[in-house]
């Protein structure tokens, strides 16, 4: 079957800082829950796990801990 390219979802967009959503063998149906990239092509280099990161605070959704990792300079952007 061929693939298609689709456009990434964001997952959250601040400060000109993309975050984009991350999926199981490039299937759309398996969006992966805590994986995401700041590449939107999903080269392995700018992938992350955020349960690896330090985050201040476990209470907070998972925006506010996207919006964290943007503010705090946490992953690498291309």
């Amino acid at each position: 079957m061929p693939y298609q390219w689709v456009e990434p979802e964001v997952a959250i967009n601040f400060n000109g800082k993309t975050i984009y959503h991350v999926y199981k063998n490039d299937r759309l149906d398996c969006r992966m829950t805590y994986w995401f990239t700041t590449e939107p092509l999903e080269n392995g280099k700018y992938e992350f796990d955020i349960r690896d990161l330090k985050i201040a605070s476990t209470c907070k959704s998972l925006e506010s801990k996207l919006i964290d990792i943007i503010t705090y300079g946490m992953v690498e952007f291309p």
